[in-house]
């Protein structure tokens, strides 16, 4: 079972995504929520999945820089971690090109 401040964070990011199309105000408080709890962890316990989480959080945020750092920094913790690869290609492509 999933510690509790890991699974409060879950629950409000997966909240945050249902009340998106009916209430945009009250999506991005659940975000911000959210990305307190996660702030709130040490340093010394950031894992890989906390990066995703916190890089996820600041994608849907519109704090795409961030989310960037975020996303390779879980990379770094977890060469494996495919879906912060994933999310990590998804959001740059998205992004137009600073050149």
């Amino acid at each position: 079972m999933p510690n509790p401040p890991t699974f409060f964070i879950a629950m409000a990011m997966a909240r945050a995504d249902r009340t998106q199309p009916t209430d945009p105000v009250a999506a991005q408080q659940l975000l911000s929520l959210a990305r307190n709890r996660l702030e709130q962890i040490p340093d010394a316990a950031r894992d890989a999945a906390w990066y995703r989480s916190y890089a996820y959080l600041r994608a849907r945020q519109g704090t795409y820089e961030e989310a960037i750092r975020a996303y390779r920094q879980a990379l770094v913790l977890n060469p494996a971690d495919t879906a912060s690869r994933d999310n990590l290609e998804r959001l740059q492509a998205a992004l137009p090109d600073p050149h």
